[in-house]
């Protein structure tokens, strides 16, 4: 039986782990680069492991090109079924 997720407590907001290589600094190298990829996927590299990514609030997305960030316990995650329909 799958069930949802334990509710866990929201931790501080966190700062990269590469603070010289923020995501929307990358994101922007690799974009005139012609490099095609998303802001989530520079994300994950910076701070690595399991995040919460939070686009939500606008003004800190037009004045620093990021979101919040939240790391999230590693422990092992209830199992999941993905599906989707072919034309």
């Amino acid at each position: 039986m799958l069930s949802g997720p334990t509710p866990t407590p929201t931790p501080a907001p966190l700062t990269p782990a590469t603070p010289a290589a923020p995501p929307a600094q990358v994101l922007a190298c690799e974009t005139d680069l012609g490099i095609t990829a998303g802001l989530q996927d520079r994300v994950i590299q910076c701070y690595e492991g399991v995040v919460y990514m939070d686009f939500t609030d606008r003004a800190l997305m037009a004045a620093e090109g990021r979101g919040v960030y939240h790391r999230l316990p590693a422990r092992p995650r209830p199992r999941a079924a993905h599906a989707h329909a072919v034309p």
